[in-house]
């Protein structure tokens, strides 16, 4: 029985799998119809199609050739008319040159006619009174022949034939006049000529007499100057007395020459006249005179010169025999036995009461053998005598000199020791400082060594700062201290002790470029810090503006929304911002400690205690800029009506979540223009992934000078307080190409209409607002 019903169901089992099969095969069936049948609707709608276009096709063809035949008519209807019009100005212009031709034939003969005749015409109006008869006849001639060829300006040729015939007249009798009056003229000039060689040979006797004057006097200079003779034996005050009796006459020969030099200055321009060549007088010329005087003055000052360099001759001859005489009396003086000779005791005498020099027997005997052989010094050997006793008295003044510098030698000597003492206890405060400048260097390798955060740089800077002032002072205090030891010495131990110094001092100088190594590095460090912390609290903008994001899309929030979520006020305080994003949305991302979000309130905020809401939602809200014209339309979708065109570089406010436009694959966004203030959608990005909107961080270039100012509007009482209570200008001007980072977006300032923003300068972090297009549409500041 169970055999049985196992055979029984492996055979329904079976049966099922057959209709189960037969029942998949029809369903294939069935799809594959379907199929066919509708590739077969899908063909003859594209037949119908193509049966359509081809209609049309053959329709715009047919009409394309009528076109074509119509205005191949058009064409060769206007060629026709326009042959006709070439024909008949061809027959109007072959008219018109022929009567033109005419025309100038006619006018070359009367040009022709009338040249001839004006040229007959000048040349009477040029005669000479002789050929004047002549000239007139020809004309008369040349008249009765070409006047009829003149045409229409034979009456005016007559006219200027008759004038030219006048004005002949009239040019003959002005040249009659000018000859006359030339005639006079010269006879006037011969007159005033005479009265000048007259008034000028007057003038020149005067002064020849002048010059003969002076000239005696230098003669008596001359013979003055004979007196003082080198060969002449003169007393001093003989000399003297010649030598001012020259001076005199010099004096007087000086001033006679000045006054004919004067005479012959002033009166040069009128004895420069030259007298006539047929002149019989004996008067001299200027040129004469002017020799004379050259010659007088020479004479003169050569005189005067040799007498001078005789006169010294002279008074040094007398001086000395002066002195000889002196000394002869001296010997005389001492010569007590007036035997003509000084003796050793009379030489001892005299060095003793002349010189203040005592001699003892041994070196006076030493003298006496040198001058005269022990016998006694002669009266010719007398000066010898009294070098001798001048060279016993320096050897005397040389061996004091000798005990007076050893003494200060060992002075010296005492001195030094001491000033090597104090070059150790210098250099022991050498390597005081020098310890403390390898400290310095120790505590900041971490600065070259290690990758700081700025806010752990902070810290580290301002310590070494504090050291590195200390240090300089230092430096400073032991510089002075050196340079005040070096003051302090002796001028005699100077250059010794420099050189004993130099090690200190090359030690010393190299401590400077240490310590200026070590100030640059703190200044670069300084920047590096700045950049740094610029660099880290751009992070954390950016993470917190992705923040913003995500909790903005994660509560499905508007920008005014999500700022009342943060704040219920018109300001931001640290505890709303701290307590917002310490607890809103962040989806996968890491969220900032608490000391990271206080540094970033403290930088967004300027170092104020709160952020205004202006500044608030400029950061919340989200901006892109255009990168690609394209359209603004009224509707999400992309056929809409279009609104406006997008130029390159507008900032565009983002107002709504981007979403796919899925008829033509493109993602689309909700926005409004900041330029104008319309409202619509806009392509974020192409079919084919070309970008058309960016993200924008809201970085503006100066284009043209502007200023900045602490209030939105120019003209608030706030501003105008503030100008009456600063006598200098608060306003930072703006220079082309400096950047500055947005904090409230543009808007118009509706008494002015400029179109004004508030910003921060990158240069020196200045604050304030700005125009960024003025009222007339000059753009003073452009997105970058």
């Amino acid at each position: 029985y169970q055999r049985r019903y196992q055979q029984q169901l492996q055979q329904y089992q079976q049966q099922q799998q057959a209709y189960q099969q037969q029942q998949d095969q029809q369903t294939q069936m069935q799809q594959q119809m379907i199929a066919q049948q509708q590739k077969a609707l899908q063909m003859a709608e594209i037949q119908k199609k193509q049966e359509e276009m081809k209609r049309r096709q053959e329709e715009m063809r047919r009409q394309q050739e009528e076109a074509r035949q119509r205005q191949q008519e058009e064409v060769k209807r206007k060629a026709a008319e326009h042959r006709v019009k070439m024909e008949e100005m061809n027959r109007q212009k072959m008219e018109q040159e022929k009567r033109m031709a005419e025309e100038r034939k006619k006018q070359y003969e009367e040009q022709r006619a009338t040249i001839r005749i004006r040229t007959c015409m000048q040349k009477v109006r040029m005669s000479k009174e002789e050929d004047l008869a002549t000239n007139q006849q020809e004309l008369a001639e040349l008249m009765q022949v070409e006047l009829p060829n003149c045409g229409s300006n034979a009456v005016k040729v007559q006219e200027e034939c008759a004038q030219a015939v006048e004005q002949a007249l009239k040019r003959i009798e002005a040249q009659k006049e000018v000859k006359r009056r030339e005639e006079e003229r010269k006879e006037e000039a011969l007159r005033k000529q005479r009265e000048l060689q007259e008034k000028a040979a007057a003038l020149l006797k005067e002064c020849s007499s002048k010059v003969a004057a002076a000239e005696e006097l230098v003669e008596a200079v001359v013979a003055a100057a004979a007196h003082l003779a080198p060969e002449k034996e003169l007393k001093l005050e003989a000399v003297q007395k010649a030598a001012s009796a020259l001076e005199a006459k010099a004096e007087a020969a000086t001033a006679a020459l000045a006054e004919c030099g004067q005479f012959s200055k002033e009166k040069s321009g009128e004895m420069r006249i030259v007298k006539p060549k047929d002149a019989e007088d004996d008067t001299p010329t200027l040129a004469q005179v002017l020799q004379r005087i050259n010659e007088a003055q020479k004479k003169k000052d050569t005189a005067v010169r040799e007498a001078g360099v005789n006169k010294d001759k002279l008074t040094r001859k007398a001086e000395a025999k002066k002195k000889l005489d002196a000394q002869l009396l001296k010997f005389k003086k001492y010569d007590a036995n007036k035997d003509e000779l000084l003796d050793k005791k009379e030489v001892i005498a005299y060095a003793k009461k002349e010189f203040s020099l005592t001699l003892n027997d041994a070196r006076a005997s030493k003298i006496l053998s040198a001058l005269a052989d022990g016998k006694g010094v002669k009266k010719d050997d007398f000066q010898r005598l009294k070098v001798q006793i001048g060279i016993v008295r320096e050897a005397q003044k040389d061996l004091a000199r000798r005990k007076l510098r050893e003494e200060h030698d060992k002075e010296i000597e005492k001195t030094k020791e001491g000033l090597k003492e104090k070059v150790v206890e210098a250099d022991e405060k050498y390597s005081q400082v020098e310890g403390k400048v390898k400290e310095v260097e120790e505590a900041g390798k971490p600065l070259i060594t290690e990758k700081m955060k700025s806010t752990e740089m902070q810290p580290l800077l301002e310590q070494l700062e504090e050291k590195a002032q200390e240090l300089k002072a230092a430096i400073a205090g032991f510089k002075a201290e050196l340079q005040e030891l070096k003051s302090s010495v002796d001028p005699e131990v100077s250059l010794w002790f420099q050189g004993h110094c130099k090690p200190l001092d090359s030690k010393t100088a190299a401590l400077e470029p240490r310590m200026q190594r070590w100030t640059t590095l703190l200044t670069r460090s300084r920047a590096e810090m700045k950049n740094r912390a610029t660099a880290e609290l751009n992070v954390l903008e950016t993470q917190m503006v992705a923040m913003i994001r995500q909790h903005q899309k994660a509560k499905g929030l508007s920008a005014d929304d999500l700022y009342a979520a943060m704040s219920t006020s018109e300001e931001v305080s640290k505890k709303d911002f701290l307590k917002f994003f310490q607890s809103c949305e962040v989806g996968e991302a890491e969220r900032p400690p608490a000391e990271e979000l206080t540094r970033l309130f403290t930088f967004l905020a300027g170092g104020d205690s709160s952020l205004p809401k202006e500044r608030m939602m400029g950061i919340i809200r989200s901006y892109k800029k255009v990168l690609k014209d394209t359209i603004l339309t009224k509707e999400r979708g992309v056929n809409s009506g279009a609104v406006r065109k997008l130029a390159v570089g507008e900032i565009l406010e983002i107002t709504g979540q981007e979403s796919a436009d899925e008829e033509v694959d493109v993602v689309r966004v909700q926005c409004r223009t900041l330029k104008d203030d319309e409202e619509g959608w806009v392509t974020v990005s192409g079919n084919h992934g070309t970008p058309f909107l960016a993200e924008y961080k809201g970085v503006y270039k100066v284009v043209k000078e502007t200023i900045i100012t602490p209030y939105f509007e120019l003209d608030s009482a706030e501003q105008r307080e503030a100008t009456k209570q600063l006598k200098e200008p608060v306003d930072r001007k703006l220079r082309p190409g400096e950047l500055v980072d947005v904090w409230v977006w543009p808007k118009k300032e509706e008494k002015s209409g400029l179109v004004r923003l508030k910003c921060k300068c990158r240069s020196d972090g200045t604050v304030g607002w700005v125009t960024a297009v003025g009222n007339a549409g000059t753009v003073f500041l452009e997105v970058v």
